[in-house]
């Protein structure tokens, strides 16, 4: 991104790793806080599971069936069922749907209730953790 004090900010080209890129961003070449917020859904999603993004040989399962086979029995199923369904709300396919970062972060303090993600369409493919 360049900025141009008398004439604004432009970006001049997308850069970013695959998989952390949010899919309309790529599409369109306009990032925004919405795409900020599926790369942010994305790394949580990871840092639980422990995964890439990308995962070809992943399988649809329970929520505590993706969590990190590393950290063994050494966590907080709470915390760490909250971190997913963060990550899973922030990396939505739709990006209407997607918190605001602000509200994200209330929701991984439980300072605010889980979304009810099951009211929405498809969360992820079988690719993404």
């Amino acid at each position: 991104r360049m900025v141009d004090h008398g004439k604004g900010s432009q970006t001049t080209a997308l850069a970013g790793t695959m998989g952390y890129m949010d899919p309309e961003c790529i599409l369109t070449g306009q990032s925004s806080k919405k795409s900020d917020i599926y790369s942010f859904g994305i790394v949580s999603l990871e840092l639980a599971c422990g995964r890439k993004p990308i995962d070809h040989n992943a399988t649809e399962g329970k929520l505590l069936e993706a969590v990190d086979s590393k950290l063994s029995t050494n966590f907080d199923e709470q915390e760490i069922e909250q971190l997913m369904t963060v990550g899973l709300w922030c990396a939505h396919p739709d990006p209407n749907i997607r918190p605001s970062i602000k509200r994200a972060i209330h929701v991984l303090n439980f300072e605010a209730p889980l979304p009810d993600l099951l009211g929405f369409p498809p969360l992820w493919d079988s690719s993404i953790c």
